[in-house]
């Protein structure tokens, strides 16, 4: 239903690509060659930023070239755990993917996954009540903390995550709107950025 998004992913007849079909993502590979080529500069300052902004500027939105040509790469402290010997360490906020991570293993660390077996009633159950506690929290908790206070150390604490686990029937399934805060919703899309470094990082 997006225009933007047909034109790339669907065909001229405005039909979707069979299986075996190639799919030429032209607009993307100059992105993905210009950055290679002339590193950030060319994202931030150069034709990419100039066609988000148009895009912007047409569905409405608030970016402007400015806030590209302005923006500041922030190292930040990874997000840190340890699940049955293992460490974990993985990006923090404004990603959430660390943080909920870290607080399903949590969660999980108390059940005994390995005599309940893979894909058994008992393991699925606690994987299914570990994964909504923790993405009702992130939806509540986590934002950018540019403008948001995050209780990280509240969600990768052990104590919480028993706390949780204290909570979940092992007979019944949850509600995820039970646990969520009044008020609080989500957009229905997601945006995702990958980097890659020369060792393949």
């Amino acid at each position: 239903k997006d225009p933007a998004a047909a034109a790339i992913f669907l065909k001229a007849d405005a039909k979707p690509y069979a299986i075996g079909e190639t799919l030429v993502q032209a607009d993307l590979a100059a992105a993905l060659s210009a950055i290679s080529e002339r590193g950030p500069d060319a994202f931030y300052k150069g034709t990419i930023a100039d066609a988000i902004v148009k895009a912007s500027e047409a569905g409405g939105g608030v970016l402007a070239k400015a806030d590209f040509e302005q923006y500041k790469v922030r190292e930040l402290e990874p997000v840190k755990c340890n699940y049955r010997g293992y460490d974990i360490v993985s990006s923090p906020p404004p990603s959430s993917g660390g943080v909920i991570i870290c607080e399903i293993l949590n969660i999980l660390e108390g059940y005994p996954l390995g005599y309940l077996g893979y894909g058994s009633a008992g393991t699925v159950h606690a994987m299914t009540e570990a994964m909504r506690h923790a993405y009702v929290d992130r939806t509540a908790s986590l934002g950018d903390p540019d403008f948001v206070e995050n209780p990280v150390g509240k969600l990768l604490d052990k104590q919480y995550a028993k706390d949780i686990r204290d909570k979940i029937s092992p007979y019944k399934a949850g509600v995820s709107k039970e646990l969520t805060p009044a008020g609080f919703g989500e957009s229905t899309e997601t945006t995702d950025y990958s980097i890659v470094d020369d060792e393949g990082n």
